[in-house]
């Protein structure tokens, strides 16, 4: 298991600036639904590891501040967390994965799932 490795950051214009929202419902079957909703971003896996373009690129996904996955579109399922308190990170990266920033604080959105015997309730911080 691997601990989160900062990733260099790539300040963005503060004209455009990109947002995101990370949504997490509990799945019917199985794990959970995250919904990644973002605004003057265009995801582009067709680039990733290629040439920044403002404003593109992908998402990297961290659960407990471990990398997980690399998001190329707004929906991902999440399985395995576990028991107890889930920090579910979300940042926009550019195309050579540095974190968008603004004022040197990535661009990201946070979720805690705090998964129990029963229920699940998702908490946005």
């Amino acid at each position: 298991r691997l601990l989160m490795t900062k990733h260099e950051q790539i300040e963005v214009n503060k004209g455009i600036v990109p947002t995101v929202k990370l949504h997490v419902e509990k799945d019917a079957k199985s794990g959970y639904n995250l919904h990644v909703a973002t605004t003057n971003f265009k995801f582009t896996p067709e680039l990733a590891s290629k040439e920044n373009v403002a404003n593109q690129g992908h998402a990297h996904l961290y659960v407990n501040d471990v990398k997980v996955a690399r998001l190329y579109g707004e929906w991902f399922h999440l399985d395995n967390l576990n028991h107890g308190k889930n920090d579910i990170r979300v940042t926009l990266n550019a195309n050579g994965h540095q974190e968008y920033a603004v004022d040197g604080q990535s661009i990201e959105a946070v979720v805690e799932v705090d998964v129990t015997d029963g229920d699940t309730t998702p908490h946005t911080h």
